[in-house]
């Protein structure tokens, strides 16, 4: 688990303490200042949901993976060739738009290939 999810839910679980510690409250002044904790409690969490959903995303800058694709689209076959299984999985997937049929006596049916395959 990274950091930012393990720093999430220790932040949810303080703002869990401070909503209980205002329950029992009884000074107005207090009750205020655990608000403006809660507060500030939310905005770390935003910050944090954030982030950790910016986590998944690839990191490289456009020239790289505008590379990545261009490649493929030149040599779909090479990657077909070399790859394991998951990469095998993505050239069929950006290939084809429906899955590849067979019929029993003719074999493979021609495929509808992806719009950058046609062109």
């Amino acid at each position: 688990m990274t950091s930012a999810k393990k720093e999430l839910r220790r932040v949810d679980k303080e703002i869990e303490i401070v909503l209980d510690r205002i329950m029992g409250a009884s000074s107005d002044s207090v009750i205020r200042r655990y608000e403006s904790k809660v507060e500030q409690l939310e905005r770390q969490r935003a910050g944090l949901v954030e982030k950790v959903s910016n986590q998944g995303e690839a990191k490289g800058t456009y020239a790289e993976k505008l590379e990545l694709v261009l490649k493929f689209l030149s040599t779909p076959w090479n990657l077909w060739d070399n790859g394991d299984i998951h990469v095998r999985r993505m050239v069929l997937k950006l290939a084809f738009t429906s899955p590849v049929y067979c019929t029993r006596n003719e074999g493979a049916r021609t495929p509808d290939l992806s719009i950058p395959l046609r062109l």
